[in-house]
């Protein structure tokens, strides 16, 4: 630390210079977020350091809601895409999220020196900023991270942290889960049995795999609506606490809808019997429409109808999932991959029942099976995140 302060102070010709004017340092951050208390913590090193010659203002913004509000109008005038916290303001330059010290640290120390030098204007929003502090150095309260692991012996998995999860597993996991419902499945196990009276081999893959993938492109674009929505407002606590009771009712809805089909099976509650007969119709029409060109025209069409009817099924796992996307502290590229790899294993099991009908030339009632544990097992998944998101959300932040 020493040698990082000694590169801030200027010499000209060997002449100390005039001793520079303090940088403010304008963070943003939420009470609970482990991102936020591992920068607090360098920053409160900084301040020891350097003492007057910076000047650091905090700002919560989980629960406080004018915090909020300032954050809000601060990004329209610097401008920033707020997509979480931590946010760091020095001049007119911003650094979203926390790393470590050894890279966001070293970030922060090189925009203080470029901010001594005269290298970045000021901060476009310093008059706000500064009218609602009255340019006071506000005190702040440690933001509370994990101080030790949670954990959970897993039968046949072994034990596992619970106050670390992974975004590519919880991915993988919901995505899988929100494939096995009952409102998924039908319509293909229909398509399917139709397909297989088709005589031509090319014409069954062409119309059963664009049928999947534009079933997989209606769920990618309702995830990413979902994800802009969330960025807006999911900084905002009683945002994330409104999130976390869905979680919880949509968990127990799901919990008890296992319970009460657990013999006779799942079935889906969202399309009724004339809405399914209409689909039939429509279905028929495709396979036996003569141009192929149309035909795949038509069942692009007819797949893109019935997922967006259909998305009520399981709207609180992409929800929710979404949700925890908009709360981290990940790159927009990062968000979207998420999403295709939660979109493609949510076709997962589309694919397997479609390639073995396809090979075999017989429906496989795989999917059937499954679904009914899919809502004993999301269920149970959806509730514990629900309640994670209500409790400790910091537990859901992802290093």
């Amino acid at each position: 630390m020493v040698v990082a302060i000694s590169l801030l102070v200027p010499v000209w010709a060997g002449q100390a210079a005039e001793t520079p004017k303090p940088v403010d340092i304008y963070f943003f951050y939420g009470d609970g977020c482990p991102h936020c208390a591992t920068e607090e913590q360098f920053l409160d090193q900084l301040k020891k350091d350097f003492g007057d010659r910076i000047f650091i203002h905090y700002y919560e913004v989980w629960h406080d809601r004018d915090n909020a509000k300032l954050l809000a109008e601060v990004a329209k005038l610097h401008p920033i895409a707020v997509a979480g916290v931590p946010i760091t303001l020095i001049g007119d330059q911003h650094i979203i999220g926390y790393q470590d010290d050894a890279t966001t640290g070293q970030e922060i120390l090189g925009l203080i020196s470029q901010c001594q030098a005269g290298q970045i204007g000021e901060c476009p929003a310093k008059n706000l900023l500064n009218q609602h502090d009255n340019g006071s150095q506000l005190a702040v309260p440690a933001a509370q991270g994990l101080d030790k692991p949670v954990l959970l012996k897993i039968p046949f998995v072994g034990t596992k942290d619970l106050s670390y999860f992974s975004l590519p597993l919880l991915a993988v996991v919901i995505g899988l889960l929100d494939g096995f419902n009952p409102c998924a499945m039908w319509v293909l196990v229909f398509l399917i049995s139709l397909l297989l009276g088709v005589d031509s081999q090319r014409r069954r893959w062409l119309i059963g795999g664009i049928f999947i993938i534009a079933s997989g492109a209606v769920y990618f674009l309702f995830m990413t609506a979902w994800l802009q929505a969330f960025l807006f407002l999911g900084y905002l606590w009683y945002i994330r606490f409104g999130i976390g009771l869905f979680a919880v009712l949509f968990g127990i809805y799901n919990l008890r809808d296992y319970w009460r089909t657990r013999k006779i099976g799942p079935v889906c509650k969202v399309t009724s019997s004339e809405k399914r007969r209409k689909i039939f119709d429509r279905i028929k029409g495709v396979i036996m429409e003569k141009n192929l060109l149309l035909a795949l025209a038509g069942i692009a069409l007819l797949a893109f109808s019935v997922n967006i009817v259909e998305l009520a099924c399981s709207a609180g796992f992409p929800a929710i999932f979404t949700s925890l996307l908009a709360i981290n502290n990940i790159s927009r590229w990062e968000q979207y991959l998420y999403i295709l790899v939660y979109v493609l294993f949510f076709m997962f099991d589309d694919l397997i029942i479609f390639v073995a009908a396809m090979v075999t030339l017989h429906v496989t009632n795989i999917g059937t099976k499954y679904t009914k544990y899919s809502n004993l097992i999301g269920g149970a998944v959806i509730l514990l995140l629900g309640l994670l998101l209500i409790f400790k959300p910091a537990w859901l932040s992802f290093g």
